[in-house]
């Protein structure tokens, strides 16, 4: 409940919800038009506002959802005041649309320019209220501009299936943006309700060749993780073993990885994952029947009772899903943490941070206030250094040559389920092609440490905030995470692996945190055992606890680099 951004893997939903399983308005925007997006606000239950800019335009949709007939007059006007302030952030081209549980009737001689010349019914109270909003903001009901079959008009049903009316209206400021409006006959979820479709004149947004990549899928079946090791077989023994320049190398090696996964089959053929089949054939035998004309006492007592059946089934199949995701994650892992990550459908969007006492509320103000935040705070400060003796070994080219088995020990430890870099591979495609990749990588981390450059895809990351506690608003209360390229993470990981020892023996006794074998209990035994025996004396005793904030975005890079250089090798 509240008002929220989600973003899903394939559509974007902005809703508002106070009341639950009662009131709510939101939108759904397909993933193509994410970038698209550029506010949301949640104005009230029953209003909210979307704003999307295309080249040539921009285009703010209003969706309402107007109480019933048994409404007070007050909340009727309150509703309307809603929408009224709705129009005063519109920018550019304007629709309105939702349930105005109005009726416009046909169309009279004085209705034009709002209504078209067709209509449904008779003209009700709440639907001259409807047209008097119309005429105020020169808005024109477009579902009144096209021809359609009364029984392609309606968008109500009554309760007792005898009376229809059309109350689901689509309003506009600039009518040749609409082709077409129609209400939908067939979905396979039934409602009183029916769907209402507008048709616009948008263009498609053109995706980069240069910096759009297809979405890379994880091999999972048998069938497919054959497929891909024949199909990176195939890419990467063309691959010039006397290659000396690393950039090259590097193109030929990822463009061999993606492209052995575009080019695999998806030989199993999709099965819903969380109904069973007896909820499915429960919804399938009510969508006969709600299409079934002419229907007899028994089939509507039996549509009665398959939809109060269909809604038990459908309850009892997400419950049961849920309980076998954190059944099998608790017991073949032990984490309750995974399982919560499997069950999460979805990530919420940072709406708005605070800035000088005011709040950025459009999504480009509060991508350019993180940014700046970040900026800043990785900016090279010019804070005084302690002034350390560093003993620096002296440059040579006389180092280990990385082995296959080293990296092959590495990609093997890789962990699952961790979120991709730039280049949209993940540890799972690794280590499925171990066998085939590794000599690849050997001689491609062998190059980069003689030469002593890096490919430029590993000069980029992809930074993402998590929320840590307290304000959502306060733009400190986020974690950055920066997601690399697999392959540097890799290299990274066998660089630490050689150097981690001499690192080690260089760390005074004091320090506990981030080491292998030591803990920070030893430390709280350690001050248990001090403030035991200042007790004992009877002796006052002062302990500070220092929280840093930003303590590791905060560190100087050069004071890193100096404290690497102390007796660790050159290379």
């Amino acid at each position: 409940m509240g008002c929220k951004i989600e973003e899903y893997s394939d559509l974007i939903f902005c809703y508002i919800g106070e009341t639950k399983e009662l009131h709510g308005v939101g939108f759904i925007i397909k993933k193509i038009y994410k970038n698209n997006i550029t506010n949301f606000i949640g104005i009230s239950e029953r209003v909210a506002l979307l704003q999307l800019k295309f080249e040539c335009f921009s285009l703010s949709i209003i969706q309402a959802y107007a109480p019933t007939e048994r409404s007070t007059d007050e909340e009727i006007e309150n509703f309307y005041k809603g929408i009224e302030y709705a129009h005063t952030k519109t920018e550019g081209k304007a629709i309105v649309m939702g349930d105005f549980n109005a009726k416009i009737g046909c169309p009279k001689t004085n209705d034009y320019p709002v209504m078209g010349k067709y209509g449904y019914g008779v003209c009700n109270e709440r639907g001259q209220r409807l047209l008097s909003y119309g005429y105020q903001y020169k808005l024109s009901i477009m579902n009144s501009f096209f021809k359609k079959k009364e029984s392609r008009r309606w968008t109500r049903m009554s309760p007792n299936q005898k009376t229809y009316n059309e109350i689901d209206f689509i309003m506009t400021n600039h009518h040749k943006l609409i082709t077409n409006v129609e209400a939908l006959s067939k979905f396979k979820f039934s409602f009183d309700d029916r769907l209402v479709r507008e048709t616009l004149l948008l263009r498609r947004p053109v995706k980069s060749r240069k910096t759009y990549r297809t979405p890379l899928n994880i091999p999972k079946t048998e069938t497919e993780i054959k497929n891909y090791i024949e199909n990176l077989q195939t890419h990467t023994e063309n691959i010039e073993t006397g290659c000396t320049d690393i950039q090259a190398y590097y193109n030929i090696l990822e463009k061999g990885i993606t492209d052995s996964l575009k080019f695999k089959n998806n030989t199993h053929p999709h099965e819903h994952n969380i109904f069973s089949k007896d909820t499915i054939q429960l919804i399938k035998r009510r969508m006969e029947l709600i299409h079934t004309k002419n229907k007899t006492k028994d089939m509507k007592k039996e549509l009665s009772r398959i939809y109060k059946e269909t809604n038990r089934s459908i309850r009892k199949d997400y419950k049961n899903h849920r309980y076998e995701i954190i059944s099998r994650n608790i017991t073949n892992f032990r984490s309750a943490k995974k399982a919560h990550r499997v069950l999460t459908t979805h990530k919420s969007w940072i709406q708005k941070l605070e800035k000088n006492s005011a709040e950025t509320k459009c999504r480009k103000d509060v991508i350019n206030h993180a940014t700046n935040f970040y900026k800043n705070l990785y900016r090279k400060q010019n804070n005084p250094a302690n002034k350390v003796k560093i003993t620096h070994m002296n440059k040579t080219d006389s180092i280990k040559q990385i082995e296959d088995s080293e990296v092959y020990e590495q990609i093997k430890k890789l962990k699952d389920e961790k979120s991709p870099g730039p280049d949209g591979l993940c540890n799972e495609i690794l280590k499925i092609g171990a066998p085939i990749l590794t000599r690849h990588f050997t001689q491609l981390f062998n190059m980069i440490l003689q030469e002593e450059k890096v490919p430029k895809q590993w000069c980029t990351s992809d930074i993402i905030l998590l929320f840590k506690k307290e304000s959502p608003l306060d733009i400190g209360n986020y974690r950055p995470i920066s997601l690399l390229a697999i392959i540097y993470k890799l290299f990274s990981s066998i660089i630490l692996k050689r150097i981690s020892n001499d690192i080690d023996k260089k760390q005074p006794k004091e320090q506990a945190g981030f080491r292998l074998s030591f803990s920070t209990m030893d430390r709280i035994q350690t001050l248990e055992q001090i403030i035991e025996k200042y007790r004992e004396y009877n002796r006052s005793l002062y302990v500070a606890f220092i929280d840093y904030s930003k303590a590791f975005d905060s560190i100087s890079h050069c004071s890193i680099w100096n404290a690497l250089q102390s007796n660790i090798n050159y290379k």
